[in-house]
């Protein structure tokens, strides 16, 4: 199927760009499974639940409509990594379990674009991990609720409109990493004394993920 992918619609959720067709058509290789294209208007209906864990894009107007949940469905994998020891630059490392976590992650934003407006009405809406974007308005209709946990729901040159008896907008799950800095004193550990009034003294803090 081509179409055509050029014009920056904001960013998705994971802070990359987002892209929806342009109305002036052009080349698009398909080099992702799971796209629905279109150069033109792009319209979806179900009697039931419908899913996308894919991309869905169109140069015009996307309409969307669900009898039951409308559920834009991104990816997002986390893991965390304990090292013994402290940070570099430590000089000193006696805190007794010295050790620094690291948060990994993988996250796969699956994206609704259209180059105009989008429409989605639905029963419920769910938008997690995921972008909703146009370069229009952005409509979404629910009858019970509609969810954007850690999604994105952006328009670049209109209005963004939200009608549902409930929404809920929220982030991922914060995770706390423990971090030891030995004798190093940085001021964002919460200023920690080491190797201030004693000399041996270590510094460490468990800071919270956004």
């Amino acid at each position: 199927m081509s179409g055509a992918v050029a014009l920056d619609v904001g960013r998705t959720a994971n802070g990359a760009q987002a892209t929806a067709p342009v109305h002036s058509t052009v080349t698009y290789t398909l080099g992702k499974a799971g796209q629905i294209l279109s150069g033109g208007n792009l319209s979806l209906a179900g009697s039931g639940d419908l899913t996308n864990a894919g991309d869905i894009a169109a140069a015009g107007k996307v309409s969307i409509t669900a009898a039951g949940t409308f559920t834009n469905q991104g990816t997002y994998v986390s893991s965390v990594t304990t090292t013994s020891g402290c940070l570099p630059g430590a000089i000193t490392c006696r805190e007794a379990g010295a050790h620094v976590d690291t948060l990994n992650y993988q996250q796969a934003p699956n994206t609704v674009a259209a180059g105009d407006t989008l429409t989605v009405h639905a029963a419920n809406i769910q938008n997690l991990n995921g972008t909703l974007a146009a370069v229009g308005n952005v409509t979404l209709t629910a009858g019970s609720g509609v969810t954007n946990r850690a999604g994105a729901i952006q328009s670049t040159a209109g209005d963004v409109t939200i009608a549902a008896p409930t929404v809920v907008n929220t982030t991922m799950a914060p995770v706390t990493l423990h971090k030891s800095y030995g004798n190093r004193n940085p001021s964002y550990a919460g200023g920690c004394n080491a190797g201030g009034t004693y000399k041996e003294s270590q510094c460490a803090s468990d800071e919270t993920t956004a």
